[in-house]
């Protein structure tokens, strides 16, 4: 019986965000002479999701692949490698979704000649943290100094990575110029001109939409203008972002 297939497994990076695209790069090494086919298989962890058309395989044909939950399988029709064996490179792509950051994901590859399959190579990839995502922010909200504002109404709050509690702090240029009102879960520190509210994006972004500013009554004269500055920063624990 002949046998001797193995699999060298190898990723395009140590760690990824979620949303990228990671290549798995599967080298096939075959037993000498006629292999009739030649069945590579890609098992995928929970969270990814196979590239429809990415496979690639240097001088063996387009293979037929099967993808499931499981993984993908890549079969190649007849094989033949010369003396002393040959090597297949097989590749392909996934997409990462929504996993939980610090995940160690496991990947593993075996390669089958119709005679015995090869031990299962492996490889982990660490998922690594994604900044939270602010936009919406006007450039500009006019207002009267009697009348409140609610300057964050357009904002929106996304962080693609699962589980995430989020924390934001809404900063006044200056504190004498006005007060937060309509705070909803967050608290706000008059001394500082500090709004502050944690939790998931939805909630978070909910907060921030409602806040209202009320500007100091009476606190200019007639036809004068100030401008009040509002700095929204936003972090997950690991990453930030500021408007």
């Amino acid at each position: 019986m002949v046998t001797g297939a193995t699999a060298v497994l190898l990723l395009s990076g140590a760690s990824a965000r979620v949303g990228d695209i990671v290549t798995l790069r599967i080298a096939a090494s075959l037993p000498a002479g006629d292999n009739p086919a030649v069945r590579v298989v890609a098992h995928l962890p929970a969270g990814l999701s196979f590239v429809p058309g990415s496979v690639r395989a240097a001088g063996a044909g387009i293979p037929a692949v099967t993808a499931d939950a499981d993984g993908v399988a890549m079969l190649f029709g007849p094989v033949t490698a010369p003396a002393g064996g040959g090597m297949l490179p097989v590749e392909l792509q996934a997409v990462v979704g929504a996993v939980p950051v610090g995940a160690g994901l496991g990947f593993s590859a075996v390669v089958e000649t119709g005679y015995a399959p090869s031990p299962a190579a492996t490889a982990t990839l660490l998922v690594a943290d994604t900044p939270p995502v602010l936009a919406g922010l006007p450039a500009l909200t006019a207002t009267a100094d009697d009348a409140p504002a609610v300057p964050l109404a357009g904002l929106t709050l996304a962080d693609p990575d699962a589980g995430q509690v989020l924390s934001a702090q809404v900063l006044l240029s200056n504190p004498a110029d006005g007060t937060f009102a309509n705070l909803g879960d967050g608290q706000y520190d008059p001394a500082s001109g500090r709004y502050s509210v944690d939790g998931p994006a939805g909630a978070v972004q909910a907060a921030l939409r409602g806040l209202s500013f009320v500007p100091t009554a009476h606190q200019l004269a007639y036809g004068v203008e100030r401008a009040t500055t509002l700095t929204v920063q936003v972090s997950d624990g690991a990453c930030h972002a500021t408007r």
